[in-house]
């Protein structure tokens, strides 16, 4: 009579773990003109954040009340997201999606994201003309543009993008803005040229902020005549 309660129990067991889950809401899989897209979801796993990857930028998205959502830019051309989060037991639970985007090229589009929430960690980009494009001018006069800036307390993204950059140079800068007591937070910068194209980069820089009012000079990037 033992055997078939303990194979019971070890049922239960395995189908009580069989139900975490980890789903996307949003966007739909298909295709869509939209520049700025909503990845969002939901998880039954109890966690602060999932880590979700979009086109190969990876960056911390907090959970609440079990829900997920952040808003990103779409690249040209075919989208990837992935998202996972782990268990207690190291098992991870993850989902993904694909969708495509009939939006503009986008030559350059700068991305900061930072691994603390209830901070403001802000990206700041001095165009060739001297104008700086940051959360208190989003739309420069060249057409510089940050699609996302300080809508998040915690962990981003930033995303600046420029349609057509004229050449010269754009100075990329981090700037720790406020926290709620959190010293110390870690952040990544990607730099993407040529987005959506066979001539598409990727390049990755980490910033360490110490405290508030710390700012980070990442790179000067130049862009020369076409």
């Amino acid at each position: 009579m033992k055997r078939p309660i303990c194979f019971l129990l070890l049922f239960l067991g395995s189908t009580a773990m069989a139900q975490d889950y980890l789903r996307f809401t949003s966007p739909r899989e298909g295709w869509t003109t939209s520049r700025v897209v909503t990845i969002a979801g939901e998880t039954s796993v109890n966690r602060p954040w999932i880590k979700l990857i979009h086109n190969g930028i990876y960056f911390l998205v907090p959970v609440k009340n079990r829900q997920f959502s952040r808003r990103f830019v779409s690249a040209p051309g075919q989208n990837q997201i992935y998202a996972e989060v782990a268990l207690p037991s190291g098992a991870v639970v993850k989902d993904q999606l694909s969708f495509y985007a009939k939006v503009p090229a986008s030559p350059l589009k700068i991305i900061l994201v930072w691994d603390t929430d209830g901070t403001y960690v802000d990206l700041w980009i001095t165009e060739p003309t001297g104008e700086i494009c940051k959360w208190n001018n989003k739309q420069t006069k060249t057409g510089g543009t940050l699609d996302i800036g300080n809508d998040y307390p915690g962990y981003g993204p930033q995303i600046y993008s420029h349609p057509a950059p004229s050449p010269g140079q754009y100075k990329i800068v981090v700037d720790y803005y406020s926290s709620r007591n959190i010293p110390q937070s870690n952040g990544k910068v990607f730099v993407i040229r040529n987005e959506g194209t066979p001539h598409e980069s990727i390049r990755e820089y980490d910033a360490t902020l110490n405290k508030p009012g710390d700012q980070i000079q990442i790179d000067v990037l130049t862009i020369d005549n076409p």
